[in-house]
């Protein structure tokens, strides 16, 4: 029986149902070893809410909503369906506020005093959460999820969060927030706040994702001050007032590769801004296509950086339109009208956001691109953001996308058939 047939049965039913679940979950458990987690499920029968499964994780009881499997260390959550925080109350602005003083460990046992009132509670304790490609709406209440513990997202869309501090989600300095094959769109942080998308004071790392149409002051996509690693994925479509449309780093430690910006806009830095003392690793990117009154596309000022083998621009701006505070050297392309090789923008990629296989949507690469085959062997990842195999041709493209051609639209199974060589007797 299946998540979405289950909710049919009669309450004492889908009890049982679910507790044969986790018991077969269990079974497949070598018996030697220790079960240092549980699985709760967030029902489509509404019997265990998400709220309800956090706090159980929380507190390794589930004596608010027995409905729920207890808790129990490091634990799982399932979504068997979309999920919506509650509305505010009309004519009432959201609720948010200032982060907190943090480095200190939270009391054990109870959450810590948190900054912003979030669409659901406060996470401070270890929970990887498999999202089934379901939704997660905050229905203008943010953080969406707020997370002071070790979080990872998997397969979930985090939408509709509004918050002066991190609109879809807030990472305390404590926390650790890892997304996997997930996509964070359309929150806020209003016309003074930062982090529409992600507010990250801790240890955060975006893998295979998409971060798209979200907005505010500073950091339309991200905002960053703690440590921030962005592997194969695609900020488009984010807008700031003031900073950094697609990430805004204030002094953090940045690592991007392999990641494609494009329709991002800000006053500074469309695409990407970075300064302070933080080290910034910028590689193998594709910038292309963002907009702002200065540096459309990049805005490098760390004390200390790294920027090779990534694409700039397109040929409707000249390289000081483009870029600012760094010259990038002979490993990158610079595809503005007085740069190294001058491209139209529908030359480079597919301006448009769409879904081209895998979990989320990205900007396909034109058939002439010069991201194509830029990155000699061996690829940084062995897949891109979609899961197609990298490389494809005579080396690895730059961004998140691996242009194939024809078989571009195959699955990555038969993409791997195709790129093996036959075997000789």
């Amino acid at each position: 029986m299946t998540f979405s047939k289950q909710h049919t049965l009669p309450k004492r039913s889908r009890l049982l149902w679910t507790s044969a679940l986790v018991i077969g979950i269990a079974a497949s458990i070598n018996p030697s070893e220790t079960v240092e987690s549980a699985t709760i499920i967030v029902d489509a029968g509404g019997d265990c809410t998400l709220k309800d499964a956090i706090n159980s994780a929380n507190t390794d009881s589930n004596a608010t909503n027995p409905n729920c499997i207890q808790g129990y260390l490091s634990d799982i959550i399932v979504l068997a369906k979309d999920v919506s925080g509650t509305p505010p109350v009309s004519g009432a602005p959201p609720v948010s506020g200032t982060p907190p003083v943090s480095g200190a460990p939270p009391v054990s046992g109870a959450p810590p005093v948190s900054g912003p009132s979030g669409a659901f509670p406060v996470i401070y304790t270890a929970i990887t959460l498999e999202g089934n490609d379901h939704i997660i709406d905050g229905k203008g209440v943010g953080p969406v999820l707020h997370n002071q513990g070790t979080l990872i997202i998997k397969k979930t869309t985090i939408t509709g969060g509004t918050s002066s501090i991190g609109g879809g989600l807030y990472n305390e300095a404590q926390g650790t927030l890892t997304l996997y094959d997930s996509t964070v769109k359309n929150n806020t942080s209003g016309a003074q706040g930062n982090g529409g998308g992600l507010y990250n004071q801790g240890n955060l790392t975006v893998n295979n994702s998409t971060i798209n149409d979200n907005s505010a002051k500073n950091g339309a996509g991200i905002f960053n001050t703690g440590i921030l690693t962005v592997n194969n994925s695609t900020f488009s479509g984010n807008n700031s007032s003031g900073t950094g449309g697609g990430i805004n780093n204030d002094n953090g430690e940045l690592i991007v590769e392999s990641s494609t910006f494009s329709n991002n806009q800000a006053l500074l830095g469309g695409g990407l801004t970075s300064w302070g003392s933080g080290p910034a690793k910028i590689h193998g990117n594709l910038f292309s296509g963002n907009q702002g009154q200065n540096n459309q596309e990049v805005y490098i000022g760390n004390q200390t950086s790294s920027v090779t083998y990534n694409i700039f621009g397109h040929n409707s701006i000249n390289t000081t339109v483009a870029l600012g505070s760094f010259t990038p050297d002979a490993t990158n392309i610079t595809a503005t009208s007085d740069g190294t090789r001058p491209t139209n923008l529908g030359d480079i990629l597919v301006p448009s956001l769409r879904n081209n296989g895998g979990s989320t949507m990205t900007h396909a690469l034109s058939p002439h691109s010069p991201a194509i085959d830029m990155l000699s062997f061996p690829c940084v990842f062995s897949q891109d953001q979609r899961g197609y195999p990298r490389p494809v041709g005579q080396g690895c493209d730059a961004g998140s996308y691996e242009f194939a051609g024809n078989a571009g639209s195959l699955p990555a199974i038969y993409m791997m058939l195709l790129s093996t060589p036959p075997t000789t007797n």
